[in-house]
């Protein structure tokens, strides 16, 4: 209350109890109430139930977390990918936007945010191919292939 009076309104975020008890998630903002000649009467509160956005945002940090733990000590070799088209829609070049620790040890070479051809201008076409059908379509794709450029 003395930092609504001060600034003039206050805000918080917090758990509040509704008079059945039941808990709820509440943005609140306190202001003072002031008559015509200054008095200071007293406040008022308004409360926001914000519950399903709290709970919604803590799920979906818990779903980050196992993401990025899941995404970090997987085996397999994981990698999202950008591509790049010419003006005829054909694959000409990739850059990986995020790959796991495994995709870095199996391919031997970390070229996260890199476009392919700036490390191995002499890259086999498939390579675009099967990364542009990826974009094109939505499909995910699970491969295994020799990469002469990488020796892998």
């Amino acid at each position: 209350m003395h930092r609504a009076l001060c600034e003039g309104r206050f805000t918080d975020e917090r758990w509040h109890l509704r008079k059945d008890g039941e808990r709820f998630w509440a943005s609140g903002e306190t202001m003072p109430l002031l008559t015509d000649d200054g008095q200071h009467p007293g406040f008022v509160k308004i409360l926001r139930d914000r519950t399903e956005e709290h709970l919604a945002g803590s799920a979906l940090r818990k779903a980050q977390e196992r993401y990025e733990s899941i995404f970090d000590t997987v085996e397999a070799a994981f990698a999202t990918v950008e591509v790049k088209f010419d003006k005829n829609d054909y694959p000409i070049d990739y850059r990986f936007v995020e790959a796991n620790p495994a995709f870095v040890r199996q391919s031997g070479v970390n070229l996260q945010g890199m476009w392919v051809t700036q490390y191995t201008p002499d890259l086999v076409r498939s390579w675009f191919e099967t990364y542009g059908h990826v974009a094109k379509t939505g499909e995910p794709a699970n491969f295994e292939d020799h990469a002469q450029a990488f020796e892998r």
